[in-house]
């Protein structure tokens, strides 16, 4: 399972979680630091990265465009570094299964709504396969 750290996440979970999530990187080495969600979704769905961000944006777009690629959106507030990388290690059960997900066979029928409708009604259907929220520390 490689895992794709976005900006608002520290680069130093990369070599801390190696052990647990290998070939993972960040955003910063793969040359996306400042990138455009729109670029960093397509570099993920190309080379086959889990994004995973603090950024409510990714998942938002997951309701939107499904998957590839999945995303864990980490809803921490202003955790540090520690805290993200000992959840990420304690959540590695739940993480795990996102490799293995396949795209719902209704999913490419689901009408198209733009993210600011999704914004409105957070509760929306998503395919499960496809976000793994984690929450709190």
């Amino acid at each position: 399972m490689k895992l794709l750290f976005d900006e608002n996440v520290s680069p130093k979970l990369t070599g801390r979680l190696a052990g647990e999530y290998p070939g993972s990187t960040h955003v910063r080495d793969v040359g996306l630091r400042g990138g455009e969600d729109l670029e960093i979704w397509e570099y993920a769905r190309t080379i086959g990265f889990v994004i995973t961000s603090k950024d409510t944006d990714f998942r938002e777009r997951s309701y939107v465009e499904g998957f590839p690629p999945k995303v864990i959106w980490l809803d921490v507030g202003n955790a540090g570094t520690d805290a993200i990388e000992h959840l990420l290690r304690a959540q590695r059960e739940r993480v795990v299964p996102l490799k293995h997900a396949k795209r719902h066979p209704c999913s490419s029928c689901r009408s198209r709504q733009t993210q600011s409708e999704f914004a409105r009604a957070p509760d929306a259907p998503v395919d499960r396969e496809a976000l793994l929220v984690m929450r709190g520390l």
